[in-house]
């Protein structure tokens, strides 16, 4: 049996408890089926592994918020969960069921939010933001007019309120003078604010569309073995969330930080010009607070921590159970599921319910800390007021000021965080990006052979998957391959024949010997030109979720130009012209994700007409038959007859149909070649070998 790890990896992305908000947990699920093609033939040991802008809100305090600011991010609860489940599938040899499960298990990106950020990170940053420099230049200097006029009405309320306690002619005036003024700063203010945004946020739409083009280019370079070794929802999600993080921190996060910068300084300068010593009242809470907010923070963070691995677990649970509907519909477990999930979200809901009071108590505290010296403010100014020291509008834009204050301080607090969480985001992106392929893909790198005739050698190879280096899964392998040669390769699963094929394409390097096509070593080959000359036909094909003919047109080279006749001409030859003009729509017709609006037949001959566009001179097929009905493995196989003439064809097969013609078979057992020649010969040669009794065991299965 051969064990087949599928490489898909889920993630979970989110949950951040930070100040009094918390970022919803984002659940991404991503499910890839692996279902590589691969075939093989040789002395082969196989074991095949394949392996929100936060909602940041301005809090909306009351004037105890200058007292409550730094100290509520002290409860800031950063945690990662980041678990992986492989699923191990067992593929028999008259049937190989390629599954492909995730499960999200949660992650809080906040994780990074604990690294320090480096030098370099920072400048990939600058340099990153330099293109929209002028965007941001504006964005500043309307962030400026913004500030001022936000500075300049408390003052402007105060002296309104003074004016109330004049002569009702004079106050009139007076009022009119400061109606007026106030008026315009809004106007202006009102104006200033819509030049940011418009400006910051053409920036950063700016900035996400060129970070994530340069991501994916990356992802689109790497090798095979960098994504057996990546989740695959962890890639999506640096594409996506991280991304955005990023481009919100270079932006936004960064000029309302600023923006919060200039007003808290301001606000506290204002402050002490008012009353110094009323200000130093107003700060004297701040260490016993600090110091209550450090301790007490631990607290929430174990609840924190409790919370967020129950709802990984109902997260996994439920992701689990979706991705395999289909099952839980077999065995009627609906309802028993339903109770399973509940069980789980009731943990949850518990865990939730006891950071909640705890979070409660803590923010309570706090505000009954800010509440009490605000008490003592109102007290002290009141007396000042009494004794003429201050005016009653003096007191008032005070107050005003404190509450300015506080509101810069919290969100210069909630600012810090995000651009902590943005540097670990960025630097895992900038990782990514410069990541170098062990395999290069480029077209500028290695030979083009000027004709493919088709010879193809393994050459004392030697090879074990990266995922477990130390199980060699061929071991000094030999095959030789004549142009033109229909190849059928058998055996058990686990004997081999899959790595043939990933070594072929290329998707990994051998680790000792040589793969040649035509006398020269495919390491020292184009890779993507490689590919295009080998032509892959699987039991369960990938299909795109686009149009009938973008599907058939998606493995012809770029710069290569196909016409209509060309791709009427394949579709005929593969049998598969007639149902796609049975379609209202014809070739022009969506086929739904992986192709879920065709039939499996249907798939294999839309691959095969994509196989035929491409004309390959080497073809494989891994059990392009094994998983159809007998009318559709019918039009299948005549459409493979057409597709292999005058070709070097490698056959991965179950069913005597696809095996009986090849020139030669190969049948493989525990890695090494055990017979060769053709289906007569090795039926009535040896009739107690593998292969005649791997013939036996399907016609009896036939039978019954």
């Amino acid at each position: 049996m051969i064990r087949f790890v599928s490489a898909s990896k889920k993630c979970c992305r989110g949950l951040q408890q930070e100040g009094f908000r918390s970022i919803k947990n984002i659940n991404n699920r991503f499910s890839i089926t692996n279902s590589f093609c691969g075939k093989s033939f040789g002395r082969i040991d196989v074991n095949y592994e394949w392996s929100n802008k936060q909602m940041f809100g301005r809090m909306m305090t009351d004037s105890s918020a200058f007292y409550s600011t730094n100290f509520k991010s002290c409860a800031n609860i950063d945690h990662k969960l980041d678990k992986k489940v492989d699923h191990n599938e067992n593929v028999s040899l008259s049937n190989k069921e390629s599954h492909s499960q995730s499960i999200s298990e949660g992650q809080a990106l906040s994780d990074q939010s604990k690294k320090t950020p480096s030098l370099s990170v920072i400048k990939k940053l600058i340099n990153l933001a330099k293109p929209e420099s002028k965007l941001l230049a504006i964005g500043l200097a309307c962030l400026a007019v913004s500030a001022a006029v936000s500075l300049i009405m408390p003052i402007g309320i105060g002296r309104l309120v003074d004016t109330l306690s004049l002569p009702p002619e004079q106050a009139m005036n007076q009022l009119k003078l400061i109606g007026y003024g106030l008026t315009g700063m809004f106007v202006v203010s009102g104006a200033a604010v819509i030049g940011r945004y418009a400006a910051v946020q053409t920036a950063g739409q700016k900035i996400q569309k060129r970070l994530r083009k340069k991501l994916f280019d990356s992802y689109m370079r790497q090798d095979i073995e960098f994504f057996d070794k990546t989740k695959t929802g962890e890639l999506v999600n640096r594409l996506s969330t991280d991304v955005e993080v990023v481009s919100e921190t270079i932006t936004h996060t960064i000029i309302s930080g600023v923006r919060s910068l200039v007003e808290a300084t301001g606000g506290i300068i204002l402050l002490c010009v008012l009353s110094f010593k009323l200000t130093g009242v107003a700060v004297s809470i701040f260490p016993l607070l600090g110091i209550g907010a450090v301790v007490y923070g631990k607290y929430v963070k174990k609840l924190s921590k409790n919370y967020l691995d129950e709802l990984a677990k109902a997260t996994a649970f439920a992701q689990e159970r979706i991705s395999n509907i289909r099952t839980v519909r077999l065995f009627s477990a609906e309802k028993k599921e339903v109770k399973n999930y509940e069980e789980k979200i009731d943990h949850v809901f518990k865990s939730g319910r006891q950071l909640g009071i705890a979070r409660g108590v803590f923010y309570s505290a706090v505000n009954f800390g800010a509440n009490m010296s605000m008490l003592a403010v109102l007290a002290l100014g009141g007396f000042d007021v009494i004794n003429g020291v201050l005016t009653v509008g003096q007191l008032t834009s005070f107050l005003l000021y404190s509450i300015y204050v506080g509101v810069s301080f919290t969100n210069l607090s909630q600012v810090y965080g995000d651009v902590m969480k943005a540097m670990g985001s960025s630097e895992r992106i900038f990782e990514l990006m410069h990541q170098k392929p062990h395999i290069e893909f480029s077209r500028d790198h290695g030979k083009r052979l000027e004709q493919v005739i088709g010879a193809i050698s393994f050459e004392n190879v030697t090879f074990s998957y990266p995922q477990r280096r130390e199980v060699q899964v061929l071991k000094n392998f030999n095959l030789q391959i004549k142009p033109g040669d229909v190849v059928a390769c058998v055996g058990a699963s686990g004997s081999g024949k899959s790595t043939i094929l990933a070594l072929l394409s290329r998707f990994y390097d051998v680790d000792q010997g040589k793969i040649t096509i035509d006398g020269v070593d495919i390491r020292e080959l184009d890779a993507t030109w490689l590919r295009t000359h080998i032509g892959v036909v699987s039991q369960d094909p990938v299909l795109f979720d686009m149009s009938i003919e973008d599907n058939i047109r998606y493995g012809i080279p770029e710069g290569v130009e196909v016409t209509k006749e060309q791709i009427i001409e394949a579709a005929k030859k593969s049998n598969c012209h007639e149902f796609i003009m049975s379609f209202p729509d014809g070739y022009a017709t969506k086929i739904g994700e992986r192709g879920s609006a065709l039939s499996g037949g249907q798939r294999q001959r839309i691959s095969i007409c994509r196989a035929i566009l491409l004309n390959p001179k080497i073809l494989a097929l891994d059990e392009a038959t094994s998983a159809l009905d007998s009318e559709s493995e019918h039009l299948v196989s005549k459409a493979l007859e057409e597709v292999m003439a005058d070709r070097t064809v490698i056959i991965i097969a179950h069913r005597l149909s696809t095996i009986k013609n090849a020139n030669y078979v190969v049948v493989l057992d525990e890695g090494m070649i055990k017979e060769v020649g053709t289906h007569e010969e090795l039926l009535q040669n040896d009739k107690d070998g593998i292969y005649h009794r791997l013939v036996t065991r399907q016609i009896v299965a036939m039978k019954n």
